[in-house]
């Protein structure tokens, strides 16, 4: 939020607003994705940035809208972005950027895991 400032002032007030900020009518879902693009397209002027977007399949239909519109216009900036979901939903808006599917290890791969970074002994 600290490059809140360098947005327009209706991309700033839109976010301000939405994080309670300020008092004002909701803005529209448009300025708002337009407003979180440009918030991180401006925090990378030194360095690249990841935002990773845990849980995703619990976000409210308007910020899961907001992130997909996001995602998919993040290809000109030094921004990635990963968003993790327990399962495919195709209400959520995410069905426009690509996926790939991870499957959790079995026991044989997590006790290797587990083993290569924990010291000591570890049940099973």
């Amino acid at each position: 939020m600290g490059a809140l400032d360098a947005l327009p002032p209706p991309q700033r007030d839109a976010l301000a607003t939405a994080f309670g900020q300020q008092v004002g009518p909701s803005p529209s879902r448009f300025i708002l994705s337009l407003a979180t693009l440009s918030l991180l397209a401006a925090s990378v002027d030194d360095r690249p940035l990841l935002c990773v977007v845990d849980d995703a399949q619990w976000l409210d239909s308007e910020s899961a809208q907001v992130m997909s519109f996001v995602a998919r216009r993040l290809t000109a900036q030094s921004v990635g972005m990963v968003c993790a979901l327990r399962a495919p939903s195709e209400g959520l808006g995410f069905s426009r950027i690509p996926t790939m599917d991870l499957r959790g290890l079995d026991n044989t791969d997590s006790a290797a895991l587990l083993a290569s970074r924990v010291r000591g002994p570890v049940d099973v």
